[in-house]
């Protein structure tokens, strides 16, 4: 029986277990270390986009205010602006305390943003 031996002799290809294992290791290692400046970098995205959408807002209050020549109010929903806000059309002069007034737009948000006016 003769044995063949190009079969042992081939170079190897490919990672061993422990070779991996390291790698992994590694890649965590720099993911964990990386958190907290990306973390920060999403706080900032998120107050950027909270303060543009509250500013297209107060836009769209004045604009339909203008438009329909009527008083408009835009006001804190749950009394935190950091919930999101909705604008209305004050027909009864008390504000968003009638819940008469017509809806125009409602901006729900989840609250992590805070949110000070």
């Amino acid at each position: 029986m003769k044995i063949n031996r190009e079969v042992f002799d081939m170079p190897q290809r490919g990672l061993s277990l422990i070779q991996l294992l390291i790698g992994l290791s590694l890649i965590a290692l720099l993911a964990h270390l990386a958190m907290p400046s990306f973390r920060g970098t999403v706080d900032a995205h998120r107050r950027q986009v909270s303060a543009e959408e509250l500013m297209t807002g107060l836009r769209t209050a004045r604009t339909e205010a203008i438009l329909r020549q009527r008083d408009v109010v835009i006001h804190a929903l749950e009394e935190d602006w950091s919930r999101g806000w909705r604008i209305i059309v004050d027909r009864s002069g008390q504000g968003h305390l009638d819940p008469d007034n017509p809806v125009l737009v409602e901006r729900r948000s989840d609250g992590l943003t805070p949110i000070k006016g």
